[in-house]
């Protein structure tokens, strides 16, 4: 059984999902300890106990400790990962976090994943819907990846409500390959809203056009901008935002977002955008910070990917950390920097 000290890095949920996902993959146990030791609320909370039902009940997996503020888990996998299941997280608790736990899953899976998961769709603290179907997933189908996720209802916080279906199909990966970013070649993005007046939406996305337009970083002569404005009504609560993402003519794309909340105005929230999209294109490496963490437990499955990245967040060194720690044979997964003064993640044999 392996044992993972949940303290380690920035010591939240991130190192309970990525244990989930990679025990999965493994088949191998796990016992986690000071889960969440430093944070104000310590323990397993409501929506982590969900990410622990969903992949258990994926595997059949034998599970100790699995309790609301439980310091310490045991899990234990019994099967190859399949079937299709429902998880309700009851709370705006984001699914976007859940769906992480199980997407790494699919290659290796013994018969497709469906899964049906309500809760929040655009939350803080984690990534959005829009990023995930519109950065992260396209990255992933460079490795040869296939899978599907619908977005049937957002869900905002705090009341959530929001409603996913996610399907995926186990398949051969191939090494991930994505050193340079290149130059924008176009720019796309998503606007939206719930329960709130349509005018909302359209000025987001009039000063995310602004913001980038006036931006050093953009050559706005000659980049093709295409936001896309959603206003829905039947969300469960009130809410909305802004996800944006480059591509880049080296075949990687790089996003950024921003949410709304009561009292900020739909003008700061495209600007906001704007600004977090403008600082990972400024820079080096060929995706951004949040995509640089969240590949981790894809290339842990393909020796020889390597990929570079603007930033090594706490997250990045996290999961690394973890991942090695299920890694049994004389690969790693390591952090490099090459002459470009740009950090690569490699894992290498």
């Amino acid at each position: 059984m392996i044992e993972l000290n949940g303290s380690y890095g920035e010591g939240g949920g991130q190192i309970i999902r990525t244990a989930l996902v990679l025990s999965a993959i493994t088949g191998k146990s796990f016992r986690l300890y000071n889960i969440r030791a430093n944070r104000p609320n310590p323990g397993l909370s409501y929506q982590h106990l969900k990410c622990i039902d969903a992949v258990s009940q994926l595997t059949d997996a034998k599970v100790e400790g699995d309790e609301l503020r439980s310091n310490k888990i045991n899990f234990n996998p019994k099967i190859t990962p399949s079937g299709h299941i429902d998880i309700d997280i009851g709370t705006a608790g984001s699914t976007m976090l859940l769906i992480q736990s199980i997407m790494p899953m699919i290659p290796s899976a013994k018969k497709p994943i469906k899964v049906k998961v309500i809760g929040g769709t655009d939350v803080k603290w984690s990534p959005p819907f829009d990023y995930i179907k519109n950065v992260k997933l396209p990255i992933l189908e460079k490795m040869g990846y296939k899978d599907n996720i619908k977005l049937i209802r957002r869900g905002y916080y705090p009341e959530g409500g929001g409603k996913i279906i996610f399907k995926g199909k186990p398949t051969s990966l191939n090494k991930l390959k994505l050193e340079e970013f290149g130059h924008i070649e176009k720019i796309g993005g998503v606007s939206h809203s719930g329960g709130l007046p349509k005018h909302v939406v359209k000025r987001q996305t009039k000063s995310l056009k602004r913001s980038l337009k006036s931006s050093d970083e953009i050559d706005a002569s000659s980049v093709d901008i295409k936001i896309k404005n959603e206003s829905e009504f039947n969300t469960a609560g009130k809410g909305s935002g802004i996800v944006v993402w480059a591509k880049g003519s080296k075949g990687s794309i790089k996003g950024g977002s921003a949410l709304g909340e009561p009292g900020k105005a739909a003008e700061r929230v495209g600007k906001e955008a704007a600004k977090n999209l403008i600082n990972e294109v400024q820079k080096k490496g060929a995706v951004d910070r949040f995509c640089g963490d969240q590949l981790i437990p894809f290339i842990y499955l393909k020796k020889d990917s390597k990929y570079t990245v603007t930033e090594i967040t706490s997250h990045t060194k996290t999961n690394i950390k973890i991942a090695n720690d299920f890694l049994d044979d004389e690969s790693e997964i390591k952090i490099e920097k090459n002459n470009s003064g740009c950090f690569s993640i490699h894992h290498k044999k």
